[in-house]
This record gives structure tokens, C-alpha cells and sequence, in this order.
């Protein structure tokens, strides 16, 4: 975004107060995520705090305008050289219709992301692709897939940036859908559909009629992007009104993962049109590799060569709390807390299963938003973590008794309240050479268990 706070005033139907030609970059709201000069605040009333009290910290940190609530407007002092108010009456609708005229100036690509899991790895992986072969884009960041922050995305969009990804989150139905038409994507990419926000969507149809909206909304002409290894969506596929491309096995008509390996960096081999390429990732998780297929389809279809989409995604690394190492004592500890959802859970017990070293242990914390089967669905996974080998599952929280039912006699397994005492066990338990999986929603904090660890108290 380049425009002046005038301009935005116009193009959001607000009443202006101050200046009318600073000039305006990004937006953010949170005035502490303002980072640089030209910053927008958009001052949200959520439930613990109310933006408009944080306008003149938002100037000093950068703000040139302030997108105010007209009710609160009178409250505020009078806005000093640097700070302009755009006063509305929803700061939410503001935003909105903000993004959707920026929009509507884009020329540059724009593909979304959707899905149950890897969504957030198959972004960075796609973002590394096309920033090595395009050039400088904008993409998400951080936790910013949802209802506030995919508008902050779009408004991040420099109009010299090559491309725009967006990363589409979602936890209760109507979403996908309203942020597919706010970003109207060319190119959208369904990762999977699996068992997660089973509180909001009930079931996994209802997952998939969420995760479904994006390919239903994108533009006319568009392509999506699939797993042929996904029966839910390859059935659901056949109604969508757009070109549709599938990745991952072998039935997959442009990216198949022919083989994998599991290790620190999982690596594997990628066959695409004719051309096969061995790929070495800079993270473990050999279902990584499905991320990276699916990645390297979406910037297939976008025109980047195959070979030079395999070299870069190589150089993506994990995201905080996905897949990330650690080591305390001589411990090694595989990080993955950002989220939870039972296929997310099977598949880091396979990654840890696949390393080699010493001992392996797990220590899970509770998968949120599950629905009524989360008793169910804990005690599958604890069946599957019995069944990988682990030296001691500890399961943490209220779902950790689950865990422990599911385990059985499959090896030894114990139910703790918090993680001081999960992270006393393992200071017990540990030697040099074990590697401790820590996986739980981001609620669960399991990755406390870490500094508990290190610290050796509670």
C-alpha cells in the first residue's frame, strides 16, 4: 500500500481529521506490531482491551493514521502533526473495505492457502519459491490467517511486490468463503482436510465444506491445488467450477512424492512431468515433503520451473514451534506446539519415530476445539504414540488421561497436570542422546516444558 491518509479516508468512506497527505504503508492492530514509519492502526475493541486507548502510542510508534470508531472519536485529543484520525463507524468494515480496494489494483499473482495441516509450512515453502524465481513478494505472517489479519496482509501489498499469499484460517463456517472474496485468489491450495476446530465444524464433512470454500471462490479461470491422497476433497473436487491439479501420490497428475526419508532434515524424492529431483529439506518431518509437493504444484502452475522450484524450497526453514530443534543437557527436543489436530499428532510421532539416536519419549499436551469425540479422538492418538516406540508417553492436561487409556500395555505412560511436572519427569528420565517430542494445541504451552527443563524448577 502507498496511499495518503486522505486517500484512505475516501476509499473507506471516513471523515477525516488532521493531515491529509501522510503517507501510509502498512497497517497493524496492534500498535506494538507497527515496526516502521507509515503505519495505519486500526483501533479494535476486542475483549481485553479497546484500540482507541492505545491511538497516541500507535503515533508514537510509527502511525500516520488511525482508524477510530465514530462513538469514540470525541474521547480522543486532538490528533498532533504526525497522526491523522479516519473516523467510521465500524473499524472492522474499515479495514475491510480497505483490502478489497487494494485489491482491486493488484496485477501481480495471488494465491491462497487453506487446510487442516501444513498450511503455514506450505506458505513459507511457496513464499521461498517465488521470492528465489519472481522476486520480493508479500506474504502472511505470524498468525495473521484470519478475519483481521488476511485484510492486514492484502494492505501489506507494496505495489512493486511480485506476487500475493495469502494464508487463509478458519475455525467456524462462512470464513474460507468471505476471505476468498475479500483476497480473490487465482491459485488456491488445499493442503488436506483432517479432524481440527471439530467444536465449530462437527465433523470432517463439515471441515471440508469450509476448507472447499476456497476452490468454489476463486477467480474465474483459476486453478486449485489438491491432494490426490485426500478422498474427501478428490470426491468433493468434481464439483468445483475451476482447472483443478493434484500433488503427493501417485495417482497425482503434476507433483508425486515418489519416496521419503525421515531425519533431522527429511528428504525425499519428487517427480514432476517427466523430471525427477532428490529434495533435502532444512526440517524434519518426512510429511513435509507433502507440503513441499504442494508448494512446488502452485508454483507450477504459476510458470517456475520444476528444478528451480525444488532448489529453493530446500532453504526454507521451520517456522517457530513446527518441527523445531532443540537441544538442553545433551536432550534433544523436537518443538512442534504451535497446534494440534490427531493427523498432526500421528504424523510428528512418525517424525520422531524416524530419527535416530537414543530413547524416545513424548510429551503431549491437550487438542482443543475437538467436539465431543475428543475423548475419542485423544485416545486414538494415544494408541498411536504406544505403537511408535516411545520409551514414555506423558500426556498433560485434561486430555492427557486419554492418552494414557489409549496407550494400554503399549508402553509405559503417565498423566500429568501441568508442564513442571512433565518436565520434572523427564529430568528424571532423560540421559544425553534421547530425543523428547513436545506437540500439544497452543493452548496446552507445552512448550514450557522446555525452559522447566533447562531451569530445573517450576
Amino acid at each position: 500500500m502507498r496511499l495518503t491518509t486522505a486517500e484512505i479516508a475516501a476509499l473507506v468512506g471516513g471523515r477525516l481529521i488532521g493531515s491529509g497527505s501522510l503517507e501510509a504503508t502498512h497497517a497493524a492492530t496492534d500498535h506494538r506490531q507497527l515496526g516502521q514509519e507509515g503505519g495505519v492502526f486500526a483501533a479494535i475493541r476486542g475483549e481485553k482491551a479497546d484500540g482507541h486507548s492505545f491511538v497516541a502510542a500507535a503515533a508514537d510508534g510509527g502511525a500516520v493514521a488511525a482508524l477510530v470508531r465514530r462513538e469514540r472519536a470525541g474521547e480522543l485529543s486532538a490528533p498532533s502533526s504526525k497522526i491523522a484520525l479516519v473516523v467510521v463507524e465500524e473499524v472492522e468494515k474499515a479495514l475491510w473495505d480497505l483490502a478489497a480496494a487494494l485489491r482491486k489494483g493488484v496485477t501481480a499473482p495471488v494465491v491462497a492457502v487453506t487446510g487442516s495441516m501444513g498450511k503455514t509450512t506450505t506458505k513459507n515453502m511457496l513464499a521461498g519459491i517465488l521470492n528465489a524465481t519472481l522476486g520480493r513478494g508479500c506474504a502472511t505472517t505470524g498468525n495473521r490467517n484470519n478475519l483481521l489479519g488476511v485484510p492486514l496482509t492484502v494492505i501489506s501489498l507494496d505495489p512493486e511486490d511480485r506476487y500475493l499469499l495469502a494464508e487463509l484460517g478458519s475455525n467456524s463456517f462462512g470464513e474460507i468463503e468471505a476471505l476468498t472474496r475479500l483476497v480473490r485468489p487465482q491459485v488456491g491450495v488445499v493442503t488436506c482436510v483432517g479432524a481440527a476446530h471439530l467444536q465449530g465444524f462437527r465433523d470432517l464433512h463439515g471441515v471440508l465444506r469450509e476448507k472447499s470454500s476456497l476452490p468454489r471462490n476463486l477467480e474465474e479461470g483459476g486453478t486449485a491445488v489438491y491432494p490426490s491422497f485426500d478422498p474427501l476433497l478428490s470426491g468433493d473436487a468434481e464439483r468445483w467450477p475451476v482447472r483443478k491439479v493434484t500433488f503427493g501420490s501417485e495417482r497425482s497428475d503434476l507433483v508425486r512424492v515418489a519416496s521419503t526419508r525421515e531425519g533431522t532434515q527429511a528428504e525425499g524424492t519428487l517427480e514432476c512431468e517427466g523430471k525427477v529431483r532428490r529434495v533435502k529439506l532444512s526440517m524434519s518431518g518426512a510429511f513435509n515433503l507433502w507440503n513441499a509437493a504442494a508448494a512446488i504444484a502452485a508454483a507450477r502452475v504459476l510458470g517456475v520451473d520444476f528444478e528451480a522450484a525444488c532448489e529453493a524450497v530446500g532453504t526454507v526453514r521451520a517456522e517457530g514451534m513446527r518441527m523445531e530443534w532443540r537441544e538442553l543437557a545433551g536432550v534433544r527436543f523436537l518443538v512442534d506446539a504451535y497446534n494440534a489436530n490427531p493427523t498432526a499428532m500421528k504424523a510428528a510421532l512418525d517424525a520422531l519415530s524416524g530419527q535416530s539416536g537414543g530413547r524416545r519419549f513424548a510429551v503431549l499436551g491437550t487438542m482443543l476445539e475437538m467436539g465431543p469425540r475428543w475423548e475419542t479422538l485423544h485416545e486414538e492418538v494415544g494408541a498411536a504414540a504406544a505403537a511408535s516406540g516411545l520409551e514414555l508417553l506423558i500426556g498433560m492436561g485434561a486430555g492427557g488421561r486419554a492418552y494414557v487409556r489409549g496407550a494400554g500395555t503399549g508402553c509405559a505412560a503417565v498423566q500429568v497436570g501441568d508442564q513442571a511436572e512433565a518436565a520434572r519427569l523427564l529430568r528424571e528420565r532423560c540421559r544425553p542422546g534421547d530425543i523428547v517430542l513436545l506437540k500439544g494445541s497452543r493452548g496446552s504451552r507445552v512448550e514450557k516444558v522446555l525452559d522447566l527443563f533447562a531451569g530445573g524448577g517450576n
